[in-house]
């Protein structure tokens, strides 16, 4: 196995989607969907605007708010 596996900005990058993804309920077609002007910070973490999906076919406007986890918590998906 590579000693760099794991380190890559690439695994970075996916590790906080997949955290993000989780923690904001988000089904696969929105997490994909998610662009970098979707995100807007927040005093106690971030909203993620959200595009239409199967949950809004209507397109009206969604947006989830995405808390902070604890100080020095490895599992912050801020």
């Amino acid at each position: 196995m590579d000693a760099q596996a794991g380190k890559g900005l690439a695994t970075v990058r996916n590790r906080a989607l997949l955290a993000l993804a989780y923690f904001g309920a988000f089904r696969r077609s929105e997490a994909v969907a998610l662009r970098i002007e979707d995100l807007h910070p927040w005093r106690e973490g971030m909203i993620v605007g959200l595009r239409p999906s199967k949950a809004n076919q209507g397109g009206a406007p969604e947006s989830r708010a995405i808390a902070r986890g604890p100080a020095g918590s490895p599992y912050c998906p801020v």
